[in-house]
């Protein structure tokens, strides 16, 4: 028995070598088949140890952020370092790079504005990719050749006259053993062809003899079959449908993520320049506080001289008290714009600081060229890339839909050659002379009466592609109205903000006039009357000069406002154009090259010439107003300022 079993062990190093180059004759042609999605949209994500990486995280110094070598952030980091090195020796000072660098660095999950204080959670996050990307490995694994190989091996011992049959003669004890192993591969015509090695009974023995024949016999036997259907799975194109559709999925998954990433651009560009414009409030309110207390300072020796009454030293005093309740007003809301900017670059609450933006925002004028801003919203906007894409797949449904509605009509052909013998080399041997061979070919037909389901599937496929292409015509419409509305709401913003920088310097020039008629009014005469009238008329005069004081700082500080808020929501609306057209991350040098990390490129890479805050699709050949002045520029300083130097001195003492 021992020596049986060591000729049966005798099969492995033959057939490994058969079945070794059956595979290679199989794999050959594997990867011409499959089709082979590019990766320059991906990188690998490998999981971490976040605590690890945070502990040993190398953050890129401030002096190397812009430069032509500059790296990619690492996806996780030491953010409270880091942010200390950006900010270092800045006081807070941030630009609005540094802000987006930020927040791509810590954009595990998306986050936008959503109204004028909320935050809303964008369902893309960097794990979305990557995961598209292994379920298309799972379509193209479709046509991987399956191998299978296994021993089975059985020792008989049945009782004696345990067969009974008339005139049979069966001995109840014998062994056997099988051997085989096979390759199949699918094709992408929708058939398979597979090699194998699989004998019927590969090896019999009979311990008691008596048998005729070989005793023990070996079987030897290699079978090459095909399969292909004619009709429903039939062609390359069918079967390379899923695959094809698995890749316009993948491609739609980076679509939106680069409609978040467009999002999370422009909140942070918003919630940049709703600071700074807080924050510029806050600063015209912090240039007349000290005016108003000198004003309330001269009421008060005005009061204790009886040159004025307790009424109007309570007046200046009430103006006083509103603006400091204004101030207040103001800083709680340059508190909240910060920790909205914050939060969107992901900076957890307790390292908030007082972040200052020192970026100037746009002052020019841009004009919106509304064929050349649709034409570049259609190339390069992603939900309408993203919609396009879903038509490609309602129209390989309905390619596979029809299909599906044929009869399914299989061809099969099969081709055997065996070898029997006392010897496993000797039956090898024969298998290989190719002297003994079966050949066998046909064909099968399966078709449901009617064929009703597939056909409804088929003209259901066709209303769905025609449901996409509504969606889409739809979309690529209301992509028109809403570039004009934003086009308006530019014009609308930047017209306001001409106005109230005009309003600032008409208010500028009426508080410097109001301060020095206020600081020095006409002189009274000997009788104690101001230029002739009665003394009564002095006090009236202050209280109008007060009054005419008080509102000039009012209305300054209202001109201010008005034109900071008008000058943020432009350049909002410069932001929103941008994304509306797919181009704010060009904008911003913002590269999707792997949209699971996107790197900030430097400024550097701008064009010569080019501006910072230049709008691909505006057409800037209209001819430009001047630059409006500075619209915080003290009026101690005004060349115009009349009345003597030591009057001027007097004001900021």
């Amino acid at each position: 028995m021992r020596h049986r079993a060591a000729q049966t062990l005798q099969i492995h190093p033959a057939l490994c070598w058969l079945l070794g180059a059956c595979a290679l004759w199989n794999l050959e042609g594997c990867y011409t088949e499959a089709i082979m999605v590019p990766r320059q949209l991906l990188r690998e994500t490998e999981m971490v140890d976040r605590a690890e990486v945070a502990a040993t995280a190398s953050v890129p110094a401030p002096a190397q952020i812009g430069t032509p070598d500059e790296q990619t952030p690492p996806a996780t980091f030491d953010q409270k370092s880091w942010l200390n090195e950006i900010l270092a020796n800045n006081n807070g000072q941030i630009s609005l790079r540094d802000s987006l660098m930020i927040a791509f660095a810590n954009s595990e999950v998306v986050r936008t504005v959503s109204g004028p204080t909320g935050f809303s959670q964008v369902g893309a996050t960097q794990y979305d990719i990557p995961g598209n990307q292994e379920r298309l490995q799972i379509e193209q694994a479709r046509f991987d050749p399956i191998a299978n190989v296994g021993y089975i091996g059985s020792q008989i011992r049945q009782p004696p006259n345990s067969y009974f049959g008339p005139g049979i003669v069966y001995d109840p004890k014998q062994d056997e053993g099988d051997l085989f192993g096979g390759i199949t591969k699918p094709t992408v015509t929708g058939g398979s062809i597979s090699a194998s090695y699989y004998p019927p009974l590969g090896y019999l023995y009979y311990p008691g003899g008596g048998v005729s024949g070989f005793n023990p016999a070996y079987t030897a036997q290699v079978i090459f079959t095909a399969q292909q259907p004619l009709l429903r799975g039939a062609g390359s194109e069918v079967n390379l449908a899923p695959i094809r559709v698995a890749q316009l999925k993948k491609e739609q998954s980076a679509m939106d993520v680069k409609t978040a990433m467009l999002a999370q651009v422009r909140s942070v560009e918003e919630a940049y320049w709703d600071l700074q414009a807080s924050c510029a409030n806050l600063q015209a309110i912090d240039f007349l506080l000290p005016l108003l207390k000198e004003a309330v300072r001269i009421e008060e020796v005005r009061h204790e001289n009886q040159i004025v009454t307790e009424g109007e030293l309570a007046r200046s005093r009430m103006l006083l008290n509103q603006f400091e309740q204004q101030r207040v007003q103001l800083s709680t809301d340059v508190t909240n714009k910060q920790y909205r900017l914050a939060n969107l670059m992901g900076v957890s609450r307790a390292d908030v600081i007082s972040f200052i933006p020192i970026d100037p925002p746009e002052r020019e004028r841009q004009y919106v060229n509304p064929q050349e801003s649709l034409e570049l919203a259609l190339k390069n906007r992603p939900d309408l890339i993203k919609q396009q894409i879903a038509v490609q797949i309602r129209d390989l449904n309905v390619l596979v839909a029809g299909n599906q509605a044929k009869p399914q009509v299989d061809l099969q052909a099969l081709w055997r050659t065996t070898g029997l013998a006392e010897r496993l080399d000797t039956a090898l041997g024969q298998m290989a002379d190719f002297k003994f061979n079966d050949w066998t070919l046909g064909a099968t037909c399966t078709v449901p009466l009617g064929l009703r389901a597939a056909r409804a599937a088929h003209r259901a496929s066709e209303f769905d592609y025609a449901r996409e292409m509504a969606i889409l015509r739809q979309a690529v419409s209301n992509v028109e109205f809403q570039l004009a509305e934003i086009a308006r709401e530019m014009d609308r913003a930047w017209n306001e903000f001409t106005l109230a920088t005009k309003r600032i310097d008409q208010t500028h020039e009426w508080l410097v006039g109001a301060a020095i008629r206020f600081e020095q009014p006409p002189p009274q005469n000997q009788n104690g009357m101001p230029g002739g009238g009665a003394g009564l008329a002095q006090q009236s005069l202050l209280t109008v000069l007060l009054n005419d004081y008080q509102q000039a700082m009012r209305a300054y500080v209202d001109a201010v406002v008005n034109a900071s808020q008008a000058l943020a929501r432009y350049n909002s609306q410069i932001a929103r154009l941008e994304e509306a057209q797919g181009s704010l991350l060009d904008k911003r040098n913002i590269s999707v090259s792997d949209l699971a990390a996107p790197a900030v490129g430097p400024a550097s890479k701008r064009k010569a010439g080019e501006s910072p805050h230049s709008v691909p699709g505006l057409v800037d050949s209209t001819p430009r107003p001047e630059m409006p002045r500075p619209p915080f520029r003290s009026y101690r300083d005004y060349p115009g300022m009349s009345g003597s130097a030591q009057s001027r001195n007097a004001l900021t003492d």
